[in-house]
Parts: C-alpha cells; structure tokens; sequence
C-alpha cells in the first residue's frame, strides 16, 4: 500500500492451488479457523436412555478410487460418528469435541457451497459407523498419511509443526459451479469434486500432499506467491506430493479424466503433451509474465525446479532427496528466495 495516497501497489496470494485459479479474487479465510475449529452446531443431543460412551474407533470404508482404507472416527454421546482422526498428536484434554478438536484431524463438509466468509460448514457423520461419501473417506485418509509421513520422516508436528488441527474440506465449489481445483488457503485444505479435467480431487494421495505441503511452506520459508518464489513454492509442493505418493514423477494422475489426458503434470519431462498442463522444462524456456497471470507464472515456471529435482531422486533417491529438500525449505530458503537460491541450499 501507498503510504501517502492509500492505493494497492501489489497484492500477494496467501491462497495456494493444485492449478490455477480463475480470476486474481482468493477464497476467502473463513471465520472461527484461527483458533477453536467451529462448524456449527452439534445435533442435539438424545435422551439419557440412548446416550452412547464417547471415544474414538476404528473405520473401514471404499475411497475414490475404490481402495479399502482404514481410519479413525469419534462416537459421540449422541450416537453419531464424525471424522475426526486421533492421530498421534490429538490432545484429549484440551479438545472440545467434535466441534474443537486439538492435534488430530477432521474431515468436514462444505455441502457444495463456496467457502465464502458465511459458508455454513457441516460433520460428516454415519449413524452405524458405515461411510458412503468416498471423497470423505479419501480426505480423510489422505490426510493421516501425510501427516504420518511428516511426522515419521521429518519428525514434524503437523502442518504447523505445532500440533495445530489438520482440516480438511471436501464438495467445495467455485462460483456455485463444481470445482475443478483444490487449495490451500491460510488454514484448511479445501477439495472440489471436480468438473471437467478432474474427478472428485479428494482422490488424489499427491493432491493431498500437495496442498499439505503449501502450509508447511508457509510456516517455514514463507515462499511469497508470485514469480520465482511462487514457482518455487508449487514445486516444493509438487516434490514433496511426489514423496507421499511415492509411485511415479507424475501429479495427479488419478483424478485426472482420461480424455484430458494422464496426468496433471510431469515432473521428469515438464514438456510431456501427455499431460493437461505441460511446462517448461529448462531455464532458457522461461516464461516472464505479469502478476496478473498465474501470479507470475506459479504453475508454469515450477516446471523447471521440478525437473530438477525429479533428475537428483533419479541420481541419488528419493530417500536422501527428501531429506536435502526439507533442510533447505526449513533452514535455508526465505520468503523472496529465487531458482539460484533453491539452486545454492540444495
């Protein structure tokens, strides 16, 4: 901002997506997540008789893709089952459940709505413990192993690394339309079901670690998100995707329709026409473009990082590159770091 005149002289996204975004205007943080988790009100509670002991237990159920997971759900005192997650982190005696969870994580429903300032959010609950809504069981399972892989492979306490909440938000939309995106926004990760070039991207285990992975950036090197950096902060999001979905050097290969092609993007060849979002795949075809364009060229430029590192896990393995990546995004990189940086601290 102007000092002298009050005009808006740069805006920075603080929103982070899988693809870009249409239009320059960021979903908005959506009140109550800056401290106690609040979705609303608890079903009422039933009569004395019927009132069940609370806790936590075990879950099974078919994801997106038709995988049987296992995960964890709490059974309230009203009967009702919610999917919140006792991961290793949940803290019991500080937790206000199911509403306020501390530590753990919760899978949560925007009911296809856009997660506008006054979105009224909803638990995805089950009666009898039996879970039909797959993009809540792949949200939801998705989240424990990203979070497991932080926490075993980095010793990292959550997104945060310190202990807060893991949110998930599934059947967003955009413009009352299906989205076919996921982002990150400040505090949440928020997945739409898809529309045209996607299926539900809840499905999608890289997606997950993506999106995760935008606010570990931001709670450690704080990559701004417009050129350079803004690249750098999509492929650190992509390379660490590609470390909890450890099959291939692709993004988002299932939630990608066939049609569209096989995959979001290609890590070891950019340049793949395969793909639906092909990129550069060397510095001397990058893009220079105004802010107003994928606030710099985020998802396009990121290409190139990518490459990089996708060539270092064929050298050396994805086992010591993840460990170089996490030092260098934690230690070394700052907010306004560039590709030389990135270059210099791995």
């Amino acid at each position: 901002v102007d000092a002298a005149d009050g005009t808006i002289l740069n805006r920075i996204a603080r929103h982070c997506s899988v693809v870009p975004q249409k239009g320059s205007a960021a979903p908005p943080r959506i009140a109550g997540f800056g401290g106690g988790l609040r979705v609303g009100d608890s079903p009422a509670l039933q009569s004395a008789a019927g009132i069940a002991a609370a806790g936590f237990k075990n879950a099974t159920a078919a994801d997106l893709n038709g995988k049987t997971q296992n995960f964890r759900v709490y059974q309230h005192t009203d009967n009702l089952h919610y999917l919140l997650f006792d991961l290793s982190n949940f803290n019991q005696a500080k937790s206000q459940l199911p509403d306020n969870p501390s530590g753990g994580a919760i899978t949560i429903s925007a009911g296809n709505n856009d997660l506008t300032q006054d979105v009224q959010l909803s638990h995805v609950t089950s009666a009898n413990n039996a879970w039909g809504d797959r993009s809540a069981v792949s949200a939801h399972a998705n989240a424990k192993v990203t979070y497991d892989y932080y926490k075993n492979t980095h010793s990292r306490n959550a997104i945060d690394d310190k202990d807060e909440s893991i949110v998930s938000i599934i059947h967003v939309t955009e413009n009352s339309q299906p989205m076919d995106n996921a982002f990150w926004n400040g505090r949440v990760m928020a997945y739409g079901d898809g529309n045209q070039a996607f299926t539900p991207l809840a499905g999608g285990l890289d997606v997950a670690g993506h999106e995760m992975t935008h606010g570990v950036i931001e709670h450690s090197a704080n990559l701004i998100y417009q050129n350079q950096s803004g690249a750098l902060n999509e492929s650190f999001a992509d390379v660490f995707g590609l470390m909890v979905d450890r099959e291939d050097f692709f993004i988002g290969e299932d939630i990608t329709n066939a049609q569209f092609g096989v995959a979001l993007r290609d890590m070891l060849n950019p340049s793949n026409s395969n793909v639906i979002s092909p990129q550069p795949a060397h510095m001397n075809q990058f893009r220079q473009l105004g802010l107003s364009e994928d606030n710099g060229g985020v998802h396009i430029n990121s290409g190139i990082p990518n490459r990089a590192a996708a060539l270092l896990i064929q050298e050396i393995g994805r086992e010591k590159v993840e460990k170089i990546y996490y030092r260098a995004l934690t230690n070394y990189l700052t907010c306004n770091s560039n590709f030389i940086d990135c270059r210099n601290a791995v």
